[in-house]
């Protein structure tokens, strides 16, 4: 059914890809006036005026990864897994906005240390390890939002450190993020490559490479927004799991983010909010509510994962993934939209911390993103 629509849904999906003439920088998850408006909430807490932001910033500031004595992993020459460069990855982020919202020049020479010592020995993520995709995109754009932080705060990073990390992202990650063959690009793979894409386009200033991301979003066959998100807001993957599902929309959330604050595209808003759609079905049902279930929307190669998926999967139900506040921050605090579902998790939740999977997704929503 999705195939023989292809066609038509591209056409429908076809966005402005942009030739970006001024890049914004810090400008991927956050523009400077970002990381000062989080500061304010710091200063306002520290002078006695609490809120949850500031609440949240004291669980960000405590946890393992934002520690200037986190100890990195050995840096290896070939990937053949990804949970000790994700988690350095996530570190070398968490490091790179303490430093810069608290001044502690120990926090900037903790990410620069873990990205030189990553970028000085990588070479290769091995092509036969089954998550060469993943590996090359959820802990590298962790890495690329921090190398951008520290870039462009004058925190002291070398012009060698950033032409190595530079190359590692061109000639490490992008060969196989550039892989459209086989089982690749497919769900929230696809969501998560094509976040990465675009965030190394923002760092490399390469626009031939954040086009192709601005295109991907729309148009990739098997993780476009009308393929992952049907139009009652069913994922593609809501008949597998719900974490699956959740690691898809925060992907899709954050590549919106990047094209909002490059000020390139508006992908929020295609097909009439689509990503919000998908926000609150998923919301309504992890709440315990009921939803229709179309088991005919499905990822592609859904049999290679036990699908087709005949029902909606109660695995991970009422589990909430660190997601919900940077989409209901733009489509409701900026954009006057409902989510009256999201809400409902932002408010069971309290404050959003990080991911039991660190690269999963930036996290921490409610310190960065509500207003």
């Amino acid at each position: 059914m999705r195939t023989a629509s292809l066609g038509l849904v591209t056409l429908i999906l076809a966005v402005n890809v942009l030739s970006v003439r001024a890049w914004i920088h810090p400008g991927i998850l956050h523009k400077l006036s970002d990381i000062s408006r989080m500061s304010s909430y710091i200063t306002a807490g520290l002078a006695g005026t609490n809120s949850p932001q500031y609440q949240d910033y004291l669980l960000f500031a405590a946890d393992k990864f934002s520690s200037d004595a986190y100890q990195m992993s050995t840096p290896v020459a070939t990937l053949t897994s990804r949970a000790s460069f994700e988690a350095d990855a996530t570190a070398a982020y968490q490091n790179a906005l303490m430093w810069k919202l608290t001044g502690i020049q120990l926090h900037a020479a903790k990410s620069i240390s873990i990205m030189n010592a990553w970028s000085g020995t990588l070479k290769s993520v091995d092509p036969n390890y089954l998550d060469m995709q993943l590996a090359s995109s959820l802990g590298p754009f962790m890495m690329t939002n921090a190398a951008e932080i520290i870039r462009y705060t004058s925190a002291g990073w070398t012009a060698s450190g950033i032409s190595s990390f530079s190359s590692m992202l061109n000639n490490v990650f992008y060969p196989r993020l550039n892989n459209h063959t086989g089982v690749q690009y497919q769900a929230n793979v696809g969501t998560g490559n094509t976040k990465a894409l675009m965030a190394f386009g923002v760092f490399t200033e390469n626009t031939t490479m954040y086009n192709e991301a601005i295109s991907l979003y729309s148009n990739e066959k098997c993780s476009g927004l009308a393929l992952d998100i049907s139009a009652t807001g069913q994922s593609s993957e809501s008949g597998r799991d719900q974490g699956h599902v959740q690691l898809g929309l925060g992907n899709l959330a954050e590549s919106c983010q990047i094209a909002w604050l490059q000020g390139t595209n508006d992908l929020f808003s295609l097909l009439s909010n689509r990503l919000l759609t998908g926000y609150e079905y998923t919301a309504k049902y992890n709440l315990g509510n009921t939803v229709a279930y179309d088991a005919t929307f499905q990822r592609c190669d859904a049999n290679l994962l036990g699908g087709p998926f005949n029902v909606i999967s109660t695995t991970g139900r009422g589990t909430f993934r660190p997601i919900y506040e940077l989409a209901y921050a733009h489509y409701v605090s900026l954009g006057g939209l409902s989510m009256p579902f999201s809400l409902q998790i932002i408010n069971k939740v309290g404050t959003e911390e990080g991911n039991t999977s660190p690269a999963d997704g930036s996290g921490w929503g409610t310190l960065k993103y509500r207003l």
